[in-house]
Order: structure tokens, then C-alpha cells, then sequence
């Protein structure tokens, strides 16, 4: 695969392969005010350049609350990092967008 070097806001240089994609899960609970700002919140940060390929998925764990066991969720909002290895989580509605960022290694 071919590398790809970026700058993305933070004017730092993020090295990734081409075709690799950082995956974020976001498990919501139903239309509650807090579920529906975190899936704003993640539109915002689909939207911003960050140098990296995303795949966003929205899981509902009134819908699917397998997956929400599977996946240790163990509490709503929260947002699962996955790619490279790595996983990492941010729980609540994800309205400090830069903390995000930085607490999911995406920059």
C-alpha cells in the first residue's frame, strides 16, 4: 500500500496507509437530547479535516443491546475508536469536539 501524509488542522503530520480507515462506533440510547447531540456531534466531526479516512457507525442499544454487551458498553453516549490495533473510548455527547480529538488519537 502507498503511504499518504497529511497535515490535518493541528498542522501535525498524520502518516497512515492508503485505504486504511479509523472506524467510530458511536452507541446511543433511543432519541434522548444526549443521544441526539452526540450524533450531531459526530456529524461535526465526520465534517472536519482531520488527514484520516473515518467510518462512522450509530448504534442504537435499545435495537441491538448484543452489541452493546459485546462491545462493553456501559454507558450512553460513548464513542469507540477502532483501527491499527487500537481502541480507545470517550463517553457523553461529544460537545468539546477538540478533547474528542485528542482523546481518540485523531489528529
Amino acid at each position: 500500500m502507498k503511504k499518504r501524509t497529511d497535515t490535518a488542522n493541528t498542522g501535525r503530520k498524520a502518516v497512515t496507509d492508503e485505504g486504511d480507515r479509523v472506524q467510530l462506533v458511536l452507541f446511543v440510547v433511543g432519541r434522548t437530547p444526549n443521544s441526539q447531540r452526540a450524533i450531531e456531534n459526530l456529524r461535526i466531526l465526520e465534517e472536519r479535516n482531520l488527514g484520516i479516512s473515518l467510518q462512522t457507525e450509530i448504534v442504537d442499544v435499545q435495537s441491538d443491546p448484543e452489541r452493546a454487551r459485546r462491545e462493553q458498553v456501559i454507558a450512553v453516549p460513548s464513542l469507540i475508536r477502532k483501527g491499527n490495533g487500537d481502541e480507545r473510548r470517550v463517553v457523553g455527547d461529544l460537545s468539546d469536539i477538540t478533547s474528542v480529538i485528542k482523546e481518540l488519537n485523531l489528529h
